[in-house]
């Protein structure tokens, strides 16, 4: 009972803080005041080339941990539309976008479509359906009738009995965001329907699940929640409007729980976000040490180390007008 209630305490949280922030949103950013990225210089910045119309957005990842170790790659390509945007604030990159998430780690493989949609600036909804396939391996489809047992020498102890499978998962996971002079804040919440196509010679209650280093059910419902509240010292933009890297940190909290299984783990700790610049070329860097508050295994002892590297890009698929290309030249013969 208090398992369950626990979850419904998180989805009334989640509602409750996102009306907040609606009102904390209008309030500190009004929609008359320029954004701090703007340029210093006496012509205004040219608009952004996804400001309207369909655009081809990308992000790629590599990323590895320490305790619980692991190496993955991923790649998400989505063709996105913009919508819904206006002057207001909470308008101002509002989209829906459609595409393909691959994911690749020494454990397994998983690809599927994931959905996206921006309805306001402060919320982000994704929704992906997936299927992985899991190879032999301490990571793998391992036997377990108990919650405990998960650390890494634990699990090379029984590799041999792990086994070859498939899974299908349904995602659907909300993020929340806003931002208050140099504060951010960002709460993160994922419920993940889990459907183990259960492989012939299974006859344990649980298995291991990598991604989220639990036990599960082979048939389970994830509950994830991640929070934190980063301080950018740096925005990106220079003391002349020019560029400067992007620098964040801040405290985080991660917690992860199923409903089946009943298996949960909860740790604390920092964050930092790093860019060294804005050009699209130039990677995101993102560290995380967390120390494990509440785990069957993990309880007081090594703090998680998560290391990310990854590049977003855009595109624009508008048609360019003709006019306006006219009006360009003109302007760039009338300077010379």
């Amino acid at each position: 009972m208090m398992h369950r209630a626990r979850i419904a305490l998180s989805l009334s949280l989640f509602v409750f803080v996102l009306l907040a922030a609606v009102v904390v949103q209008a309030e500190s950013e009004p929609a008359d005041q320029p954004d701090a990225s703007d340029t210093s210089t006496e012509e205004a910045p040219a608009p952004s080339p996804t400001a309207s119309g369909p655009y081809l957005w990308a992000w790629g990842g590599i990323g590895g941990g320490a305790f619980n170790s692991g190496l993955m790659g991923k790649i998400r390509v989505q063709l996105r539309h913009a919508a819904l945007r206006n002057d207001s604030v909470l308008f101002q990159s509002t989209f829906v976008g459609a595409g393909l998430e691959v994911m690749l780690t020494p454990a397994f493989v998983h690809v599927g479509p994931r959905f996206s949609f921006r309805p306001v600036e402060i919320l982000d909804i994704d929704a992906h359906l997936f299927w992985m396939h899991v190879w032999k391996s301490s990571a793998g489809l391992l036997p377990f009738d108990q919650l405990t047992g998960t650390y890494e020498s634990d699990r090379k102890a029984i590799k041999h009995l792990a086994l070859v499978g498939n899974r299908l998962e349904a995602i659907i996971s909300p993020t929340f965001k806003f931002k208050v002079g140099p504060v951010i804040g960002l709460w993160n919440a994922e419920w993940a329907f889990i459907h183990h196509l259960k492989p012939s010679g299974a006859t344990s209650r649980y298995t291991y699940e990598p991604m989220r280093d639990l036990v599960v059910a082979w048939n389970d419902v994830a509950v994830s929640n991640l929070a934190a509240i980063l301080v950018e010292v740096l925005d990106g933009t220079g003391p002349k409007g020019g560029p400067q890297p992007t620098l964040r940190f801040g405290p985080a909290m991660r917690d992860k729980q199923t409903v089946v299984s009943r298996d949960m783990s909860t740790a604390v700790g920092g964050a930092i976000s790093f860019k060294p610049g804005p050009k699209p070329g130039w990677p995101s860097v993102f560290l995380a040490v967390m120390g494990y508050v509440r785990d069957n295994d993990r309880r007081f002892k090594e703090p998680q180390i998560q290391v990310q590297i990854s590049w977003e890009l855009e595109k624009s698929l508008k048609k360019k007008d003709p006019a306006m290309e006219a009006v360009a030249a003109l302007k760039s013969a009338g300077s010379q």
